[in-house]
C-alpha cells in the first residue's frame, strides 16, 4: 500500500533514479526474485531486514540499510557498514528523512571502482555462503556428534 508514497519520493532523487528502482515488495517465487535479484545492483532496507539480507548477498548485492542494528532481525549480524553494505540514518518514525541519504549511497556504490564493487560483492557473498541450508545442517551435525562424543 505505501507503493505510491515510495514512487513519490523516488522521483525526488533526481537523474532519472525513479526509473532505475524497483519497488519489489514481498517475492516468494524463486524465479520471480532470481530474475529482479539478477538487475540490481543493490538492496535497499531502510527499515528492518531479516533473511532478505541473505538472498540480497547470496547475489553479491550491495545492501543499503538503517545502520540502528537495533531495528533488525539477528541476520543482520552479517552486514558490515562499509564492507557487505553502506549504513544510513533512518530515525524512527521520520523514515522518509532516510531519502537523501539513500540517494548519496547510491551514487557512492555508482563511483566505485570496477577493482572495489567486486570487492564489496565478495565480501557480500562470502558473509552468506556459510549460511546454506547444507552448511548449516552439516555443523548442527557435527555439534550433535561432538554432544555424543562420536567422531567427526
Amino acid at each position: 500500500p505505501e507503493t505510491p508514497a515510495l514512487r513519490q519520493l523516488a522521483e525526488g532523487l533526481g537523474s532519472g533514479c525513479a526509473a532505475a528502482i524497483t519497488f519489489a515488495g514481498s517475492i516468494y517465487d524463486p524465479v520471480e526474485l532470481d530474475a529482479i535479484l539478477r538487475r540490481c545492483g543493490a538492496a535497499i532496507h531502510p527499515l528492518a531486514m531479516g533473511l532478505s539480507i541473505n538472498t540480497a548477498f547470496s547475489y553479491g548485492l550491495q545492501v543499503i540499510a538503517c545502520g540502528d542494528d537495533r531495528r533488525h532481525m539477528p541476520e543482520f549480524w552479517i552486514w558490515q557498514d562499509g564492507i557487505t553494505g553502506m549504513g544510513i540514518p533512518a530515525p524512527r518514525g521520520r523514515e522518509a528523512l532516510a531519502i537523501p541519504a539513500i540517494a548519496a549511497a547510491l551514487q557512492r556504490l555508482d563511483a566505485l571502482s570496477c577493482d572495489d564493487y567486486a570487492r564489496m560483492a565478495h565480501a557480500a557473498y562470502a558473509a552468506v555462503a556459510p549460511l546454506t541450508t547444507k552448511g548449516m545442517a552439516e555443523r548442527v551435525g557435527a555439534l550433535c556428534r561432538s554432544l555424543l562424543g562420536l567422531p567427526p
